[in-house]
């Protein structure tokens, strides 16, 4: 998981630490979690050693959208600002 650009209160009182707290620790990291899991599995080993951006282009089903949620979730991220 990435870090953020800036403190989990920076963006107060828009959005608030609670709301990114649950919003990056628990739903984007999930996506980080269940995507490293599928990249252990045997049968992806040939995608462990690929970019995000590879695995996003190059990938469908469950794999893609674990990917594509991550990338999603790290540009939302960039795009905010204090």
């Amino acid at each position: 998981l990435p870090p953020l650009p800036w403190e989990k209160d920076a963006l107060e009182p828009h959005i608030s630490a609670e709301t990114i707290d649950y919003h990056y620790g628990k739903h984007h990291l999930a996506y980080v979690n269940k995507l490293n899991e599928l990249l252990g599995m045997p049968e992806n080993a040939d995608w462990k050693d690929k970019t995000l951006e590879e695995i996003v282009i190059g990938t469908t089903g469950v794999m893609f959208n674990q990917a594509a949620q991550i990338w999603n979730h790290n540009f939302y991220w960039e795009c905010l600002k204090p």
